[in-house]
C-alpha cells in the first residue's frame, strides 16, 4: 500500500510539472524592425468654440460642364476680390455660353473691381445676357463706373436703356449720373449737373436731398460758381420745402452763398434755420474765416 501512495504521488508530482503552467517559457525574439513605417495620423485641427465654418467650393462644383450657379457665382465674386478680373470674365463668358445665371452680388463685385471702360462695357452686355438689365441697384453702379472711366455717352445711354425698357429711372438712378458728374467734375461739374438735373425733372422722376446735395455741390466745387445757379437752387429748395432735410441741404446752401461771395445772404440762411447743429454753427465760422 505506502508502494502504491507513493507512485500516486510521484505521478501527480510529473503531472503537475508537466502542466503548461510550468513549463518554461520560450525565449521571446525582440521585434523586428519596421521597413515601412507606418505614416503618422494627423490630429484634428483645433477650431474656435462656436466658430463658423466656411464651406469651401469643390473643384467638382467648378468643373467646366458645372451647372452649380450658386458655386460658380461665388467663384465670380472670389477672382474679382482678388483683383483677377480678367479671368472673372473668362468664367463669365463661359457662364452665359451655358446659360448659367450669375447673381446680381457677383456683378457687383465685378464693377467695383473693374478700371478700364472695355471691361466695363463687357459687363455691361453680360448684364443683358443675364436678364439684369432693369436692376436699379447694379445700373446706378455701372453709371458711376462709366462716368468715372470718362464714358459720358456710355452713363447717359443706360438710363436711356431703362425707358426702351419700360422701366422709367427713379431718383436712385439719377443721383447716380448727377453723382457721378460731381466726382469727376473737378471745378467744372456745374454745368453737366444743371443739363442732368433739367432732364431728370422733365423725365418726371422726384428729386430728393441727395439730388438737391449734388447740385449744391456742384456750384460751390466750381471754379466759378453761378450766382444764377445758387438763386434759381434756392428757390427750388423754398418750393420744395427743403425735400424734408432743411438742416443739410440750408447748410450747403450756406457754403455755395460764400463762395459766391455772398455773405449776407449767407448769414440770413443761417439765421432761418430751424434748428443748428455742430456743422451747422461750423460753416458761418469757416465762411466767414475764409472771406476775411
Amino acid at each position: 500500500m505506502p508502494s502504491m501512495a507513493s507512485s500516486a504521488a510521484s505521478s501527480s508530482s510529473l503531472a503537475a510539472i508537466s502542466h503548461p503552467h510550468f513549463l518554461p517559457a520560450k525565449p521571446v525574439s525582440p521585434p523586428k524592425p519596421l521597413t515601412h513605417p507606418l505614416p503618422a495620423r494627423r490630429l484634428p485641427r483645433p477650431q474656435l468654440v462656436g466658430a463658423a465654418s466656411t464651406p469651401r467650393t469643390s473643384q467638382a462644383e467648378l468643373r467646366p460642364d458645372s451647372k452649380n450657379a450658386p458655386a460658380l457665382s461665388a467663384e465670380l465674386r472670389r477672382l474679382s476680390r482678388a483683383g483677377r478680373l480678367p479671368s472673372a470674365l473668362s468664367l463669365l463668358d463661359h457662364l452665359s455660353h451655358r446659360g448659367v445665371p450669375a447673381t446680381a452680388s457677383a456683378f457687383a463685385a465685378l464693377l467695383s473691381a473693374c478700371r478700364s471702360l472695355p471691361h466695363a462695357r463687357q459687363i455691361h452686355a453680360h448684364l443683358r445676357v443675364h436678364g439684369l438689365d432693369t436692376n436699379e441697384f447694379l445700373l446706378a453702379r455701372l453709371v458711376e463706373l462709366y462716368l468715372a472711366l470718362g464714358a459720358t455717352d456710355d452713363a447717359r445711354g443706360v438710363l436711356d436703356g431703362m425707358q426702351q425698357h419700360g422701366a422709367s429711372a427713379t431718383a436712385y438712378s439719377w443721383n447716380a449720373l448727377l453723382h457721378g458728374h460731381v466726382r469727376r467734375g473737378r471745378g467744372e461739374a456745374a454745368g453737366p449737373v444743371a443739363d442732368a438735373f433739367a432732364e431728370m425733372r422733365a423725365a418726371g422722376a422726384s428729386a430728393n436731398e441727395y439730388t438737391y446735395g449734388c447740385v449744391l455741390k456742384s456750384i460751390s466745387g466750381s471754379a466759378r460758381p453761378s450766382m444764377t445757379m445758387a438763386t434759381a437752387t434756392h428757390a427750388t429748395l423754398v418750393k420744395n420745402a427743403f425735400a424734408g432735410a432743411p438742416g443739410m441741404l440750408m447748410t450747403g446752401l450756406m457754403d455755395v452763398y460764400f463762395k459766391c461771395g455772398k455773405v449776407k445772404l449767407a448769414v440770413k440762411v443761417f439765421e432761418e434755420m430751424p434748428e443748428r447743429d455742430v456743422v451747422a454753427w461750423g460753416q458761418p465760422l469757416l465762411g466767414l474765416h475764409t472771406r476775411g
